[in-house]
């Protein structure tokens, strides 16, 4: 299952700063989430130069992309042949941990590799330990040459190391918590005026390599920001059954549209050079399922409800798309 948003006109403005307090606190595992991203839709209405066809293969391109990541962690050569194959043109990589920004598929492969083996072996004084997962993301963009269109995505992924688990100690007991931790995943954006928002995807994958959708839930949705929880007690069950079905990488993406016949409004260049974004994932241990948030381009902050909770940030900051 893969969670789609539909597409909504622009409002002129850049990002905004967001917060929950309007909206209800993440759900534990059992819960039923108030609304799932599918069920999101726009209150806009959409013009006919995005057309139902046009927002679906974006949707696709994004989704082909996740999964790969998801069936193939790490592999940025793989991610950026399934992009490909689902119409982008160009695919460009982000690896903070090597401090890479906009390299090719090959080129984030090594440095991503290279990263990786220096991490090996990392501890943290902390519940969880510092290498317990990495996060990168990925820019694409898709043109029609008849309308001059153009399509741009932002794609933030993430992915735990296979040996990563701990245990959860709530009132329920060792590993079985009243109330189970759930990891925040966001995409804040700065987004010029000039673009149109399409839409939002996200899914997340066991293991194993198989589809975990099912345990994402939107957050909130806005045209230059995303936030879906995460509920990952996959890795309360050190070793176990349980943990082998519960999401252990996956990703979340953001689209927009520029140019084409009839455009009153394409981008300068001056203002592509706004367009940016940041992809944020937080996991969380002994924080149970209830948290508040800020998200901005720079920064994305969760409060906790629970004491004691101790949790690991890593994100792709400021990442600007280079034509």
């Amino acid at each position: 299952m893969k969670l789609k948003l539909a597409s909504g006109k622009r409002s002129r403005g850049v990002a905004a700063l967001l917060s929950a307090a309007a909206v209800a606190g993440a759900m534990g595992l059992g819960a039923t989430p108030a609304a799932t991203a599918s069920e999101i839709t726009s209150a806009d209405t959409r013009s006919k130069a995005d057309t139902k066809t046009s927002t679906e293969s974006d949707t696709k391109l994004q989704a082909a992309g996740i999964e790969a990541w998801g069936k193939n962690p790490g592999d940025f050569i793989a991610v950026e042949k399934a992009l490909k194959a689902a119409g982008a043109e160009t695919v460009m990589a982000n690896v903070p941990g090597a401090d890479l920004k906009n390299v090719t598929a090959t080129e984030a492969q090594a440095a991503y590799d290279e990263a990786q083996a220096a991490e090996e072996g990392d501890v943290s004084t902390k519940a969880i330990d510092i290498d317990a997962f990495g996060v990168s993301s990925f820019w694409t963009t898709r043109g029609d040459p008849l309308t001059g269109e153009v399509w741009y995505s932002y794609i933030g992924v993430w992915d735990f190391k296979d040996d990563y688990n701990y245990y959860v100690h709530g009132p329920g007991g060792v590993g079985m918590p009243d109330t189970e931790p759930v990891d925040g995943v966001a995409i804040g954006m700065n987004v010029p005026t000039c673009m149109r928002f399409i839409g939002d995807t996200g899914a997340a994958f066991t293991k194993n390599g198989y589809d975990a959708s099912s345990k994402m839930s939107l957050r909130e949705s806005g045209e230059d920001s995303v936030v879906f929880n995460v509920h990952d007690g996959g890795h309360a069950e050190a070793g176990g059954y349980y943990a082998g079905l519960l999401p252990d990488s996956g990703g979340i993406a953001k689209t927009y549209r520029d140019g084409g016949i009839g455009d009153p409004d394409p981008c300068s260049p001056e203002e592509f050079a706004e367009f940016g974004g940041s992809f944020f994932y937080e996991h969380n241990v002994f924080g149970g399922g209830t948290w508040t948030f800020t998200l901005s381009l720079g920064a994305f902050e969760i409060s906790y409800g629970e004491a004691g909770t101790e949790e690991l940030q890593k994100a792709d900051s400021y990442s600007y798309f280079k034509p």
